[in-house]
């Protein structure tokens, strides 16, 4: 299987150009894959296997890494919905008219 981070890290630099993303060479990229991004003092670290397919997690200070991602996805047009959602560019709107605003990915 093909690692998928390459077209990840291009379409997220296409999307989110104020966003800092660092690949991490690895020895065996068909096996296991590493990008980081970065939006001011935030960072999201992104890890492929394929076994797990694309693991996405939100690194904090008050934290470390655990056994599970915060996100784990196939496709990478999944992966950058769920990194639009965790940039903080998806939109609100009022998915039904009543009450207030529900957050939609782009």
């Amino acid at each position: 299987m093909n690692n998928p981070l390459a077209d990840l890290e291009e379409r997220t630099r296409a999307a989110f150009p104020a966003v800092s993303v660092e690949h991490h060479p690895t020895r065996a990229p068909e096996r296991f894959g590493i990008i980081d991004i970065r939006q001011g003092d935030r960072l999201i670290a992104v890890m492929w296997t394929p076994d797990d397919g694309i693991c996405i997690t939100e690194v904090d200070d008050d934290g470390v890494f655990d056994d599970t991602p915060d996100f784990v996805v196939r496709p990478v047009d999944e992966a950058l919905q769920v990194l639009t959602f965790l940039l903080g560019a998806a939109d609100l709107n009022d998915v039904d008219g009543i009450d207030g605003p529900a957050r939609k990915a782009a």
